[in-house]
C-alpha cells in the first residue's frame, strides 16, 4: 500500500477535524495539517517511515487499492468545509451532537454527499451549526441536486443578504428533519431557493427567522420546491412572513403548518407575479398582517391550487389601512382554486378578490358552522349515505369524489367515505 504525496514529518499530533472510516477496518483521521495513520489491520503489509512515525504533513493521500472512505466523523467545534473538501460522492459527513460555528459560509461545491446531525430522543436535530449573525451558513450553488443531502441539521445564527441560513441558486438539495431558526436576511432569512432550484424539504422546520421579503423562505424565479410535512412559525417579514413566492414559482407542499407569522402583507404566504403552488392537507392559522392577507395574499396572475386546506384565526388590517383586507385570503388579479376547504374564523373576512369554488368548501364567519368533520358527505345533505357512494363510484379515477387532495377518486376516498359512514357529527 502506497502513500503519495507525504512530505515532512511533525513531532506533534495536531487536534483531528474528522474521522474517516470504512468497513474494512482501516481508519483515517485528517488533521488540519497532518495526518494521522492509528492503526492497520494487515500486520504484514510493509509499513514506510512515514507509517512508522505515525504522523506526516500532507498535501494529498492516496492509498493503491482502497476506495476513499464513504464516513467522516466531525466532532462538535471541528471544520465542517475541510470535511467537505476531502468528501467524494456518496460520502457521509456525520457531526456529532454539539455546536459548530464556522468562520465562513459552508458550500457544498456540487458534491453529492450526506451532512447528517445527530438526533436526539425525541428525533430533534442535535447538531447545532450557528452563523453567529455574521455568515450565512449554508450554500448549494453549484448545481447540487438530489444526492446532495442535509439531515438532522439545527441552522442558526445565519445572517446575509440572500439566505441567512441556507441559499440555493441553481441548486436542489434534499433536506430532512432540519430546523431554521433566529435566522436573517433581505430575502429569505431561514432559506432562499432561487433561479431554478427544486429542492426537497421534509420534516422541516421555520421558525423565528426575519427578513423584507420571506421571513422563513424565499422562493424565486423558475424554483418549484416540494415542501412535505414542514412547519412555519412566528417567521417575519415585510412580505411574505413564512413564505414569499415570485416570478413563475409552483412550490408543491404536502401536509404543512403556518402559525403566528407576522407581516405588513401575507403573514403566511406571498405569491406574486405568475406563481401558483399547489397546497394539500395544509393549515393556516393565527397568522397576522398589518395590511393585507392575514394567511395568504396572492398578486398578479398567482393562481394557486388550494385542497383539503384549513384557514382559521388570520387577521388583516380591519380599518382604512389596507386597500384589500382578507383576513384568510386576499386575491388581487388572481384566481386560486379551491376544494374541500375551509375559511373561517378569520377577521375581518375570510376571502377578499375572486376565487373559484371547486367543490366542497366552506367560507363562513364562524368555524362551527362548517361541516368540517364529515368530508365524506359530497351531496351536502348532513349524512353519508348511498347517495354519496353512488356519486363518488361515478367519479372513480376522476377528481369529482377526491377526498385526499391528490385529484383522483380511488380506494384511499372510498375507505374515509365508509368510514365516516352515517350522519355527520
Amino acid at each position: 500500500m502506497d502513500l503519495i504525496g507525504l512530505h515532512g514529518l511533525s513531532e506533534g499530533i495536531r487536534r483531528p477535524i474528522a474521522t474517516l472510516s470504512r468497513g474494512e477496518g482501516y481508519e483515517f483521521r485528517f488533521h488540519a495539517i497532518s495526518c494521522y495513520w492509528p492503526h492497520r489491520p494487515d500486520a504484514d503489509t510493509p509499513r514506510t517511515d512515514a507509517m512508522k512515525s505515525g504522523i506526516a504533513s500532507i498535501a494529498v493521500l492516496t492509498c493503491a487499492g482502497l476506495a476513499i472512505a464513504d464516513t467522516i466523523t466531525v466532532p462538535p467545534g471541528g471544520d465542517i468545509q475541510a470535511a467537505i473538501d476531502v468528501a467524494s460522492d456518496g460520502d457521509i459527513i456525520q457531526l456529532e451532537a454539539g455546536e459548530y460555528f464556522p468562520s465562513a459560509t459552508i458550500d457544498m461545491i456540487g458534491k453529492a454527499i450526506t451532512l447528517r446531525g445527530a438526533a436526539g430522543r425525541d428525533g430533534s436535530p442535535g447538531s447545532i451549526i450557528d452563523g453567529q449573525g455574521s455568515i450565512r451558513v449554508l450554500q448549494c450553488t453549484s448545481g447540487e441536486g438530489p444526492g446532495t443531502i442535509f439531515e438532522n441539521l439545527l441552522i442558526t445564527g445565519g445572517h446575509a443578504s440572500i439566505g441567512g441560513g441556507l441559499s440555493c441558486s441553481n441548486g436542489s438539495p434534499s433536506l430532512e428533519n432540519c430546523t431554521f431558526i433566529g435566522n436573517s436576511a433581505d430575502e429569505g432569512g431561514g432559506t432562499y431557493l432561487g433561479e431554478g432550484s427544486s429542492p426537497l424539504l421534509d420534516n422541516c422546520t421555520f421558525a423565528n427567522n426575519s427578513a423584507s421579503a420571506g421571513g422563513g423562505m424565499h422562493v424565486y424565479l423558475d424554483s418549484n420546491p416540494t415542501l412535505l410535512n414542514c412547519v412555519f412559525e412566528k417567521n417575519f417579514a415585510a412580505a411574505g412572513g413564512g413564505m414569499y413566492i415570485a416570478h413563475t414559482s409552483d412550490p408543491v407542499l404536502t401536509g404543512c403548518t403556518f402559525t403566528g407569522n407576522m407581516a405588513s402583507s401575507g403573514s403566511g404566504m406571498y405569491n406574486l407575479f405568475f406563481s401558483s403552488p399547489e397546497l394539500t392537507d395544509c393549515t393556516f392559522t393565527e397568522n397576522a398582517a398589518i395590511l393585507d392577507g392575514g394567511g395568504m395574499i396572492n398578486i398578479n396572475q398567482c393562481h394557486p391550487h388550494i385542497n383539503n386546506c384549513m384557514f382559521t384565526g388570520n387577521s388583516a388590517a380591519v380599518s382604512g389601512g389596507s386597500l384589500w383586507p382578507g383576513g384568510g385570503m386576499c386575491n388581487h388579479d388572481s384566481t386560486p382554486t379551491l376544494t374541500n376547504s375551509t375559511l373561517c374564523s378569520n377577521t375581518p373576512d375570510q376571502i377578499y378578490g375572486l376565487w373559484i369554488d371547486n367543490r366542497d368548501n366552506c367560507v363562513l364567519e364562524f368555524c362551527d358552522d362548517c361541516d368540517i368533520d364529515c368530508p365524506g358527505d359530497l351531496d351536502g345533505d348532513g349524512s353519508i349515505d348511498g347517495v354519496d357512494l353512488g356519486m363518488m363510484l361515478s367519479e372513480w379515477g376522476k377528481a369529482g369524489g377526491d377526498l385526499t387532495g391528490d385529484r383522483t377518486t380511488d380506494g384511499e376516498d372510498l375507505a374515509i367515505l365508509l368510514a365516516s359512514w352515517g350522519v355527520c357529527p
